[in-house]
């Protein structure tokens, strides 16, 4: 009776293992897709407010939600501090503090932080085509993931019942 009971407890550990992993993906593709809708606001507010980046990051603050939101708030108002650090600086900094218990992998957080190479101290123009350049890095990312979770769902599900089911097997 115990060797069943604990059968059963592996079997569902192993299954809800390979559930979670499978979701952790589409937790990134749904980050990723905030991360995209951020960029959006922030396209708009250089294109048709023409607003200085702290205050376009403090509006975008106001649209956001949680990791997001602490990394536009977070920003604006260092970049209000002016203590002299560059705009990559803060950007990097605000980035390793907000983002890295975010869903993004490391190559995602990479792209992050090279952006803060390219914006900030340039005219509007090349602002918009930095956000824009990104904005497509960002769906090309997107629509992989969306391919790739089809993909690896079913082989995370089928893996945790597997190996569930055989790690049960050998101890009984």
């Amino acid at each position: 009776m115990v060797k069943l009971a604990a059968g059963i407890l592996i079997i569902f550990s192993c299954s809800a293992f390979g559930f979670l992993k499978a979701s952790e993906i589409y937790g990134r593709i749904k980050f990723l897709e905030n991360v995209k809708r951020m960029f959006t606001h922030l396209r708009g507010e250089i294109n048709y407010a023409k607003t200085p980046m702290m205050e376009a990051f403090y509006s975008i603050a106001q649209k956001e939600e949680g990791i997001l939101k602490d990394f536009c708030s977070g920003l604006a108002d260092e970049i209000g501090k002016m203590e002299g650090k560059s705009f990559r600086d803060i950007w990097i900094e605000i980035t390793d503090i907000s983002l890295t218990k975010s869903p993004m992998d490391k190559s995602d957080l990479e792209e992050f932080r090279a952006i803060g190479d390219k914006l900030g101290f340039q005219d509007y123009e090349m602002q918009l085509a930095v956000v824009d350049i990104e904005l497509e890095y960002l769906e090309e990312k997107i629509n992989n993931l969306k391919v790739e979770v089809f993909q690896k769902q079913k082989v995370y599900r089928a893996l945790g019942v597997f190996s569930g089911l055989m790690i049960t097997i050998l101890l009984i």
